[in-house]
């Protein structure tokens, strides 16, 4: 019981501390990590080691399951244009950061295997920081894409080398000698790549075959978890099979929009749990006796970093703007980090200090490059505006009483009377609008949308009762593809169980609803049969 309750008290402590990061303009991951560090083992220690040791399977499962999300986030026809970009700055601030870092900490442990060791380590970007992020933000464009390409590479490379040649440095016994070893962790990869291949293209077939959304998403979630699961069990490689199937998932499917959206509950908790952890997981305690080391690690490891990915954008034909984004963008340091410095830690007293020096310096980059990197993307101008003034816009902690105690009196049957004069749904709903049926091909669709003021719009059946709304944005996927603007009808789009509005409702519910659904207009209803649209722009300047 003692797991679930710092579980429930992780969730709850979540939501806090995300309003205050936000507050003070910070991504909420960072309200997250700081929340763990607060009440991990160093501080308050509510969260001790023995519920991060429970936790650490998790731990693998959340980081396969962050780099699935990765990989729904790359589209091939955005990746072409900025493959030569990605593959130089991999160059770059490969070389120049493990060759800095290796250097400058090699008068410290006097064993060049360490020191090549935390150089590798160096390397490494942490994913799941940034995807989370990216999607808090809704960050988009070629900087976010490349962001995304090269954090993949880079991490499954590093991943890679440390695994083929941390046995052979060390002299571990090995079974069957130094090629067999290399033909084992090349094989495992490639397994790992055609299984993740094999599950997304089943994936997407078995979403075409699902009508329903609810069972669409289930399976979907299902077959992702029992994929990682089964090349976790079978010793291959979870990572790669993962982001696979998402890059497969993004790039084949016709509902994986939908499917996403959906997850997006499932993908906070990943989210919430995981940093918490990985903030309770940084030492505190050795970041004040680590103090010199890690300054020099921080300073090597940053400026590999940024001025490598600096210079290889530059020379693969990127602006300086977008060198300087991407440069910010590839600080950040956690799991992966944490991970392989365990493994180091037990090479002797030399890897223990490295250790101790990763743990404590992953406190640092981790905060710092978080900060950054929302930074390096507004820079690049791939963040809307709207979002941002709509996050920085929220108060620190508004736990909405007035509304609660509002809707607990509507359950009683005490529904609170509009005042005179006060405006409601049916006096801004417009009567004139378009309307959509469920065998409408895309091509009419679109001509529809056309002509239409609004950017959602109604599918009404044969008796004009709603059987759901299109959003502009549904139709992105097929517009450019012949073949499938000729199978898919408007049932196969229609968003199942949009709410209705009710002609009597006030504005500001009205509002809420619209901002909720992430629509600009919503049907409005009366006796289950559509009357009317309200446009989103209209209520604006009635609310206050």
């Amino acid at each position: 019981m003692d797991i679930i309750f710092k579980l429930g008290l992780i969730l709850l402590l979540s939501i806090p501390l995300a309003r205050i990061s936000q507050a003070f303009k910070l991504p909420k991951v960072l309200g997250y990590l700081v929340g763990g560090l607060i009440f991990g083992p160093y501080v308050l220690s509510i969260i001790n080691e023995h519920f991060l040791e429970v936790l650490n399977p998790f731990n693998r499962f959340a980081l396969a399951y962050i780099l699935f999300l990765v990989g729904t986030k790359l589209k091939i026809e955005h990746l072409k244009g900025s493959m030569r970009i990605v593959l130089n700055v991999l160059v770059f601030q490969f070389l120049l950061t493990f060759v800095l870092v290796s250097v400058l900490v090699l008068p410290i442990f006097k064993d060049i295997r360490v020191a090549l060791f935390i150089g590798l380590i160096g390397v490494t970007i942490a994913p799941a920081s940034t995807i989370a992020v990216i999607d808090e933000l809704g960050a988009e464009g070629p900087v976010t894409s490349s962001l995304l390409l090269l954090i993949v590479i880079n991490d499954l490379l590093v991943l890679y080398l440390f695994s083929a040649f941390l046995p052979i440095v060390f002299k571990e016994k090995l079974h069957a000698g130094i090629l067999y070893h290399f033909y084992i962790i090349s094989l495992k990869y490639a397994v790992s790549s055609f299984i993740g291949l094999a599950v997304g293209f089943f994936l997407t077939y078995i979403e075409v075959k699902t009508k329903s959304e609810l069972n669409m998403t289930i399976l979907a979630l299902g077959t992702v978890l029992a994929t990682i699961g089964i090349l976790e069990t079978y010793h291959l490689n979870p990572y790669v099979g993962a982001f696979f199937i998402g890059f497969i998932a993004s790039n084949a499917s016709i509902k994986h929009k939908k499917i996403l959206k959906e997850l997006e509950l499932f993908d906070n908790l990943i989210y919430i749990i995981f940093f918490f952890i990985s903030g309770a997981s940084m030492h505190l305690n050795l970041l004040i006796p680590m103090l010199p080391g890690v300054a020099l690690y921080v300073i090597a490891r940053g400026a590999g970093q940024y001025f490598g990915a600096y210079r290889g954008a530059l020379r693969g034909g990127a602006e300086k703007w977008e060198a300087q984004a991407i440069g910010m963008g590839i600080l950040t340091q956690a799991g992966l980090a944490i991970g392989f410095a365990l493994l180091i830690g037990s090479k002797g007293p030399a890897g223990v200090t490295a250790m101790n020096l990763i743990l404590s310096s992953t406190i640092v980059f981790e905060i710092g490059g978080i900060i950054l990197l929302k930074r390096g993307l507004m820079s690049a101008g791939e963040i809307k505006l709207s979002r941002i003034i709509e996050m920085e816009s929220r108060p620190i902690l508004d736990l909405h009483f007035e509304e609660i105690f509002s809707e607990f009196l509507k359950q009683l049957g005490y529904s609170k009377k509009p005042r005179s004069g006060e405006l409601r749904v049916k006096d801004l709903t417009i009567r004139s609008f378009n309307t959509l049926r469920p065998e409408m091909k895309i091509k009419e669709i679109i001509n529809i949308f056309e002509k239409s003021k609004c950017h959602t719009l109604p599918v009404i059946d044969e008796d004009e009762s709603l059987v759901g709304v299109i959003n502009l944005r549904d139709l992105e996927e097929f517009v450019m593809d012949r073949t499938m603007e000729k199978l898919i009808v408007a049932e196969d789009l229609v968003r199942l169980n949009s709410p209705c509005l009710s002609p009597d409702m006030s504005l500001l519910d009205a509002y809420k609803i619209i901002k909720e659904q992430e629509v600009d207009s919503m049907p409005v209803c009366e006796n289950g049969k559509v009357i009317g649209m309200l446009m989103r722009k209209d209520i604006l300047r009635y609310i206050k």
